[in-house]
């Protein structure tokens, strides 16, 4: 393991700017963390989400409760709003003026209190290549789960829109963008066909006409766009280089994790499936994302191929442990007791590269969102459940099911109601195959299909297309139903899940578990990690072996 020490090198051009910085001016990584953690912690708090027929976000910048959000989380003004703070307390609240022109919009805490905020900056200190820090309530408010951090750069910026790598998802719309110091610089708005195209409304907007929002005037209304799409801000200048993808950072984060690397294997299995593993004990044991190792996988350790055999399987996590004939290089897994909002986080790939984020959100257990069936159906006479209706690209449509079929079992469990299989296949998740016996008319037939996910059956105006934000996202398959893991902004392939994510020092601190979304990847903490080696080890010792 490497110490503080290591991890504490002078990296060019990283104090407020990564890209625009003179020559020679530097800091160290550890000190850049701190600063970041500091500022997420005031982020956070003022970080809130807004509610008016739809779900936003919104930040208070003042202790009496003026919250910036975006125009097109709101309806109209002067309606009621609910807005939740971090720590999930509802108030209520009132929609004021709105720019619809700039997607900017202001709303007022009526509820008595005084609140978490963080204070307005000025687009005039906001420069390109300036480091800045994006929070929201991604997919709504969850509890239990802090406002999910991310850092990024400023890439561009104009009068009208500011550029960053942010990486924004749905629900983050009128949420914050903060500079280093927590000081709030934007508003998200929207997002465009990359990860680095992700646009926010300048602080100076509200500004400029702060007294005709606080006066509730709408102005510059404009239409929402058809079909709910929101048009991407004409092209801005060539963006700078966001700050985790310079030289300088990429050559402090590689060296920290030299040692580490040993214990990163390359799994493949034989249908074409990839996936990291973490090599967690000399004798050859492997630990790596069950869900995604298929048959015959094997590993390269230097030139030698190998079979990995099986140990143990912890559902709960989607954990495997494997081993193969070989002494390995293990990772040392350390037991961190926290997860703070803004620590930095390492992953190592087998290719020798190296990606950097920061934990967004501490552990806490991801609900299982089930795999997805495509179909509505309710009790039939007797037993079972009859299809009401199959939509369109759904599993159920693509195993050709038709309405009036009565499902009579699932995986040769007999069904009993529509409430049974509804509760069943909540906790079968997406991509797993199954076995359905049904009748149609008086012929009862089998048929197997894949669980597919609602993404799958979204209408084509809703779906992502060409050039869509969420057209060439690649997610795990299992993304959810997790008994414990922490949510960090590095922008992982599904392939690239299994392998270890080290901290500053060089330590083993989780094993990263899923691509979940545009803004998030789950990791497994390494206690949790820590477990399931044990329970192998129990398993082991019970049947005899080795």
């Amino acid at each position: 393991m490497l110490h503080r020490s290591h991890a504490s090198i002078l990296v060019l051009l990283l104090g407020l700017s990564v890209s625009a910085q003179p020559a020679g001016r530097t800091v160290d990584l550890g000190a850049l963390e701190e600063r970041v953690k500091r500022a997420a912690t005031r982020a956070i708090r003022a970080t809130v989400s807004v509610w008016n027929g739809g779900g936003g976000s919104g930040v208070i910048v003042s202790p009496d409760g003026w919250v910036l959000t975006a125009a097109h989380v709101l309806k109209k003004p002067g309606g009621k709003v609910q807005v939740v703070l971090h720590n999930g307390k509802p108030l209520t609240a009132k929609s004021m003026g709105r720019i619809g022109r700039s997607d900017a919009a202001l709303v007022k805490i009526t509820a008595k209190g005084r609140w978490p905020w963080a204070p307005m900056g000025t687009s005039d200190d906001v420069k390109r290549g300036a480091l800045c820090l994006s929070t929201g309530t991604p997919m709504g408010y969850l509890r239990g789960r802090t406002s999910p951090l991310r850092l990024g750069t400023v890439l561009d910026q104009n009068e009208h829109y500011l550029r960053t790598s942010c990486t924004l998802d749905r629900g983050d719309s009128g949420g914050p963008l903060f500079d280093i110091n927590g000081v709030v610089i934007g508003v998200n708005s929207r997002i465009g066909s990359s990860l680095t195209k992700n646009y926010h409304v300048p602080v100076g907007v509200f500004r400029d006409k702060w007294e005709r929002l606080v006066a509730g005037e709408k102005i510059d209304d404009v239409k929402p766009p058809p079909n709910g799409r929101v048009t991407e801000p004409p092209r801005l200048r060539n963006p700078v280089t966001p700050w985790r993808s310079t030289q300088p950072v990429r050559a402090a984060i590689t060296d920290v994790v030299r040692r580490g690397r040993q214990s990163v294997v390359a799994i493949e299995s034989s249908d074409g499936r990839k996936v990291l593993g973490t090599v967690v004990a000399e004798d050859g044991w492997i630990v790596t994302k069950a869900s995604e190792l298929g048959r015959r996988a094997t590993c390269r350790v230097g030139k030698k191929r190998f079979t990995l055999e099986t140990v143990h399987v912890s559902r709960a996590h989607d954990l495997v442990v494997v081993k193969v004939d070989q002494t390995l290089v293990p990772v040392e897994l350390s037991s961190r007791p926290k997860y703070e909002p803004g620590m930095f986080l390492l992953t190592a790939l087998a290719t020798g590269k190296t990606k950097i984020g920061v934990v967004g959100s501490g552990p806490m257990r991801i609900r299982n969102l089930g795999g997805y069936l495509g179909a509505s159906f309710e009790n039939a006479d007797g037993a079972g459940a009859r299809v009401k209706e199959v939509k369109p690209r759904g599993a159920a449509f693509k195993a050709k099911l038709v309405k009036g079929d009565v499902l009579l079992a699932l995986d040769d469990q007999p069904i009993k109601t529509g409430a049974d299989l509804r509760s069943r296949l909540r906790r079968i998740d997406p991509g797993t195959s199954v076995v359905f016996r049904y009748r149609r008319g008086k012929q009862e037939r089998t048929v197997t299909l894949r669980m597919g996910s609602r993404r799958d059956t979204l209408p084509k105006h809703l779906a992502p297309a060409p050039g869509d934000p969420f057209s060439r996202l690649r997610l795990s398959t299992k993304r959810s139903g997790f008994r414990k893991a922490l949510q960090h902004d590095t922008a992982l392939l599904p392939s690239e899940c299994g392998g270890p994510v080290f901290d500053l020092n060089g330590a083993c601190v989780a094993i990263n578990l899923a691509r979940a979304s545009r803004h998030a990847s789950l990791a497994v903490p390494a206690a949790e990690v820590k477990r399931v080696v044990a329970d192998a080890r129990r398993a082991v010792k019970k049947r005899g072996g080795k």
